[in-house]
């Protein structure tokens, strides 16, 4: 009888053990993120009972303007993040530093007559062509909610800073193009809904 009780005993153990397992790791998609071209996934794994550590990568492909003229941002982004849970980790409220490092392929079309260093005799339309990388630095506050044992939503927002530069590339119609960068440097905001499943 006594062995029974330790055998059912150590069941149930083992059984709560599975099920703390099952929720200390998250994958998740960024639903947000895909209405501008961006396919955007993430990692979270429980470091104890109130903290995760999160690793996330992004592959952006978005385009602006119309007709002629277009720019284009090609590239991808590395964002570690460090969150600190007020219920329990993976669930509840949180916040969130973070870092952010981005890599862009530029393209931007131009009216030829505008460049200074173009000839007089020439004209039409030239593409410039270049790089962006810039990191950042930032906090969200979101909450998450475990639906059952194995899926999360995710919804958080924050202030985040971009520093970089871009370099005009060697292919480029112009030598010394200024790009317009926008959102992708100085300060934006972070925003964001997560579908997951964890295990």
């Amino acid at each position: 009888m006594k062995k029974l009780y330790l055998i059912v005993v150590a069941a149930f153990m083992l059984a709560f053990a599975n099920q703390t397992m099952a929720q200390s790791n998250a994958v998740k998609l960024n639903i947000f993120s895909l209405a501008i071209g961006t396919y955007n996934v993430s990692y979270e794994r429980a470091i104890d009972d109130m903290h995760t550590a999160q690793l996330g990568f992004f592959y952006l492909g978005y385009n602006i303007g119309s007709g002629d003229y277009k720019t284009s941002f090609t590239g991808f982004g590395i964002t570690p993040e460090f969150r600190i849970y007020f219920d329990e980790a993976l669930s509840g409220w949180y916040v969130a530093p973070f870092l952010r490092y981005q890599n862009y392929t530029i393209k931007e079309d131009f009216d030829i007559d505008d460049d200074p260093a173009t000839p007089q005799n020439e004209s039409g339309i030239g593409t410039a062509k270049g790089t962006l990388q810039t990191f950042g630095v930032g906090v969200i506050a979101g909450h998450q909610w475990l639906l059952g044992e194995h899926f999360t939503i995710d919804v958080f927002l924050g202030p985040v800073y971009n520093a970089g530069s871009a370099k005009v590339s060697s292919d480029s119609d112009a030598d010394n193009y200024e790009f317009s960068t926008g959102a992708f440097d100085g300060f934006g905001i972070r925003t964001g809904l997560t579908f997951g499943f964890a295990f």
